[in-house]
């Protein structure tokens, strides 16, 4: 993974990618059916949690039977950036 700096890094977020990060924030690790249950496809939140794992901004566990994912956390840097997020919305909304 290349060293970038947290501003570049939320420049290449997008949207969905960063709805995974703050929602990840406020739960803690969690199984990926929650993710699920939470409106992110099947299908997306795969390709979705690959991107993100390869940036080193989640880490994830898989099961070692069937090599499906089971839960998701965030790294140290997506915690980082995920809390970068949340301020940066919070100062939208005060302005």
């Amino acid at each position: 993974m290349s060293r970038t700096s947290l501003a570049e890094e939320l420049e290449r977020l997008t949207r969905v990618e960063m709805r995974v990060l703050v929602f990840l924030r406020y739960s803690g690790p969690c199984f990926t059916i929650k993710l699920r249950r939470h409106g992110f496809s099947p299908g997306t939140l795969s390709k979705l949690l690959a991107r993100l794992e390869r940036r080193g901004l989640v880490e994830v566990v898989r099961n070692p039977l069937t090599g499906k994912w089971v839960v998701v956390a965030l790294t140290d840097r997506g915690r980082r950036l995920a809390e970068l997020l949340l301020y940066l919305s919070e100062r939208v909304k005060v302005s």
